[in-house]
């Protein structure tokens, strides 16, 4: 099967004429009005950022990368398993207990780059259908950790069930108080990786 065979089913230009139907459709509303009830409990004011970062309006970022070896890793599945979730969505529900710890116990929001190819014919299609989609789980003290893995585990579920929705018009219904130094509706985006090797 040659290449031109393999990426014929939907040309780019066919998924922008997707995209305007999508937008005038009833499934965005259904979309946006998830995802305003979803980021009502936002509060702008709440930055992971220092004040010393904030005061500066710095734009520096970090990247914090953490490589699971092959024996966590397998403990890791085992665990995920059990509880009925997968690995990345555990990977996200650590990150965001540490977060909330250093964050004085406020849950931060976390941008999440998707796909947002939802059939297959944009799966077997070149371009780039890329959107952000933010997670935003809110956390209490008194959660133990299968309540907070259920609640990470919805967020992403649902997040991506409606990753359709542009992050732009998100940011229009939102609205939030504008900083120069960091993004929209969340300062930490979230990725996984798969790049396993023989020990890793």
């Amino acid at each position: 099967k040659n290449i031109k065979e393999e990426f014929s089913s939907l040309q780019f230009y066919e998924y922008i004429d997707i995209e305007k139907d999508y937008l005038q459709s009833n499934l965005y509303e259904l979309d946006k009005k998830y995802w305003i009830e979803k980021m009502s409990t936002y509060d702008s004011h709440f930055s992971i950022l220092s004040q010393d970062n904030q005061k500066k309006q710095l734009s520096t970022s970090n990247r914090f990368e953490k490589t699971l070896k092959s024996e966590l890793f397998e403990q890791a599945k085992l665990y995920c398993s059990l509880n009925k979730i997968n690995l990345i969505q555990l990977m996200y529900t650590a990150c965001l207990i540490s977060l909330t710890q250093y964050n004085d116990d406020i849950s931060p929001t976390m941008g999440l780059p998707v796909a947002n190819r939802d059939s297959l014919e944009q799966f077997n299609s070149l371009g780039l259908y890329m959107n952000t989609i933010v997670l935003n789980t809110f956390i209490q003290k008194d959660d133990s950790l299968k309540d907070i893995l259920f609640k990470c585990k919805q967020t992403w579920s649902e997040g991506l069930i409606h990753q359709s929705f542009p992050f732009k018009s998100l940011v229009e219904q939102i609205n939030p108080e504008r900083q120069v130094n960091s993004s929209p509706l969340y300062d930490i985006i979230f990725s996984s990786e798969n790049t396993s090797t023989n020990n890793e």
